[in-house]
């Protein structure tokens, strides 16, 4: 696969070319408060954005995903048919790159590719590449319907069967922990220029982009009763932020164009983030706009 759309896989100048535009879309799809499909297609009058978005809880996407974002594991999931097997996987050339799981199925939500293709979001009933429709959404894989038959497509990272262990024989580490990586990353991220970082994020939100959810923190943020953007704080990488000449505290209003006056915009930025050779955001620091700009390393 060559890019990936959903995805939401980041500020400043360069800005999060590839991070915060995954961040700031999956936080998009985590609002539980309002579901999308009203936000959506709603035409009576609703709640203002001030309303709908929450002024002061920050989220943490690592947090939202095992929240919700990429479902619950510990949840039923019902199947509209009573099966005692789960669907053959499916032999179509398909990638699962991530998914919203809704108890709503209508506003679930799933990122999917072709081998070479770009990812795409595709909701229940959406037409496949390859001639297949998306059946369910579940936390975990999504069914298909081809031919007539049911299929399943799983996530790129649930792809193998968990392996059993002897519980007498002591469990071997073969990667570093949470602790191990975020040192590790925060000194490969000072030995690196912002354009350097942003190739490297940015090819991480086209093949794995949950490797991207830690980097920041965003909070919606609205003022006089108006969403205006996400304010900036810092996450696992603390050097990160003044890496790309913010400071917690700013307000990101607008990527490349996209101006964020509603939660939804955040999904218009994701496609362009993957692919653009440069990032231009705008800022508000200090109630004053601020506009930075970087080139993305290919």
């Amino acid at each position: 696969m060559r890019y990936f759309l959903f995805s939401t896989r980041w500020m400043m100048n360069s800005i999060l070319s590839a991070i915060l535009g995954y961040k700031l879309v999956w936080l998009v799809l985590s609002f539980n408060q309002v579901p999308i499909t009203q936000m959506v297609t709603t035409t009576q009058a609703g709640p203002t954005a001030d309303q709908m978005i929450p002024k002061t809880a920050t989220y943490n996407l690592n947090t939202l995903l095992s929240a919700q974002l990429f479902g619950n594991p510990e949840e039923k999931i019902r199947s509209p048919q009573a099966s005692t097997s789960p669907p053959p996987k499916t032999k179509l050339n398909l990638k699962l790159y991530g998914i919203y799981y809704s108890t709503h199925p209508e506003a679930s939500i799933a990122m999917i590719a072709e081998e070479i293709g770009e990812s795409k979001l595709y909701r229940k009933y959406d037409t496949l590449p390859g001639g297949g429709t998306l059946y369910q959404i579940n936390s975990k894989e999504v069914i298909l319907l081809r031919n007539g038959r049911q299929e399943t497509l799983l996530l790129i990272n649930n792809q193998s069967p968990p392996t059993t262990q002897n519980p007498e024989t002591p469990a071997v580490r073969e990667t570093p922990s949470i602790t191990e990586q975020s040192t590790l990353r925060q000194a490969q991220s000072t030995a690196q220029s912002p354009e350097q970082l942003l190739g490297e994020y940015q090819q991480q939100l086209r093949t794995n982009p949950q490797q991207l959810r830690n980097l920041l923190n965003v909070t919606p943020y609205s003022q006089d009763g108006q969403f205006i953007g996400y304010r900036l704080s810092a996450g696992q990488n603390a050097t990160l932020m003044s890496t790309f000449n913010l400071q917690v505290g700013d307000i990101l209003t607008e990527i490349n164009g996209v101006v964020f006056d509603s939660p939804l915009k955040g999904l218009e930025v994701i496609q362009q983030l993957a692919t653009a050779g440069q990032i231009n955001a705008t800022v508000l620091r200090n109630g004053q706009p601020l506009s930075l700009s970087f080139n993305v390393e290919k």
